[in-house]
């Protein structure tokens, strides 16, 4: 699956640069955001070097019981369902 992941990723930044216009977005976004540019091979490398390992640290730190929210859109009688999923 994770290798599924990769490929989809690559596969989508790809894509998404075909046109200069993105291509400059895509730099322009990178300085503003993060004060540097990093190429497409570069971010591909990066992409490749994710393990699972890797995935299980980012999901233990961010699916922690104490940082769950659950947002309910549209008319509910009761919240009590919903909590338990939180529980």
């Amino acid at each position: 699956e994770l290798n599924k992941v990769k490929q989809m990723a690559r596969g989508n930044m790809v894509l998404g640069l075909e046109e200069t216009n993105a291509l400059a977005l895509f730099s322009s976004v990178q300085e503003l955001t993060e004060r540097t540019v990093e190429t497409p091979d570069t971010i591909m490398k990066k992409i490749d070097a994710v393990t699972p390992e890797d995935i299980q640290s980012i999901a233990r730190e961010l699916l922690q019981k104490n940082k769950r929210v659950v947002a309910l859109l549209g008319p509910q009688k009761s919240t009590a369902p919903f909590e338990k999923l939180l529980a």
